[in-house]
């Protein structure tokens, strides 16, 4: 059964977009909105879908 809940929980982050980017800048239509915090600003990290 804990497979199971394993498994809808990776397909469900499956289905989020996921972007790498290398380096130190982003794009400008990509960078951080400046009303919200980075992370390295405490703001969150990752995905609002991020696994438990």
């Amino acid at each position: 059964m804990l497979l199971g809940a394993v498994s809808a929980t990776v397909a469900e982050h499956a289905k989020c977009p996921v972007l790498v980017a290398h380096g130190t800048d982003l794009p400008a239509g990509l960078a951080d909105d400046p009303g919200q915090p980075s992370a390295d600003q405490g703001g969150p990290a990752g995905s609002s879908h991020a696994l438990p």
